[in-house]
């Protein structure tokens, strides 16, 4: 077969040149997701988000929820388990699929390689209770007060790392209150976390401050 004829110099420099253009495009996408969540904020303040009801089944959401971070859990060999009754509940079926999609990309991403992940979902008559629960890192006592508010993050070598944008949490909390719902959670360092949210099964079409 024909010899490259690329010198070792040159490879490393196409090389040098790829890894510039990836942190680039990660840089772009970085700001769009922060600009889009900013947007969002603003228009939640502003009253201006109403939400579209519709009856939506819970176990098609999680699992199409699932789906889609699935390859990022594969990636660090994670397990995702779920445990999901068939209830339908009538909400805004895309912030539905944000609500978990926040709190489970999370999970992945602050729980160690070969870690799991459970989505646990309740039928409580009234409402349901939804649990997403990791092997991660936890989170220290004194934070969990603050990790719903908007760009908190608590300092940890690992959330330096990740890029995360301290914005994630505050959206699930905004969309589960406009739902009618609580959010909280509960971890310990070193073991892991729990995030909860309540929603009613039925809601009235209102607007956030309503």
């Amino acid at each position: 077969p024909p010899r490259s004829t690329l010198s070792p110099s040159s490879a490393a420099s196409d090389v040098y040149k790829r890894q510039y253009l990836y942190n680039i495009e990660q840089s772009a996408r970085q700001l769009e997701k922060l600009i889009n969540r900013m947007l969002e904020l603003a228009r939640i303040d502003g009253k201006k988000i109403e939400l579209s009801l519709e009856w939506v089944r819970i176990p098609e959401v999680v699992s199409e929820v699932v789906k889609s971070l699935e390859p990022e859990a594969k990636e660090k060999r994670q397990k995702i388990s779920m445990s999901v009754p068939e209830i339908e509940v009538q909400a805004d079926r895309q912030k539905l699929i944000a609500i978990f999609s926040n709190l489970v990309s999370n999970a992945i991403k602050y729980t160690p390689e070969g870690g799991k992940i459970d989505i646990n979902v309740e039928d409580r008559g009234e409402d349901i209770r939804a649990c997403v629960a990791d092997t991660g890192i936890g989170i220290p006592e004194e934070h969990l007060p603050k990790i719903f508010e908007r760009f908190y993050m608590a300092d940890t070598s690992l959330t330096r790392k990740s890029g995360s944008l301290g914005l994630g949490l505050s959206i699930v909390k905004e969309y589960v209150k406009l739902h009618g719902g609580i959010v909280w959670a509960r971890s310990e360092v070193g073991k892991g976390s729990e995030f909860f949210f309540t929603i009613p099964k039925r809601r009235k079409a209102i607007k956030k401050g309503a």
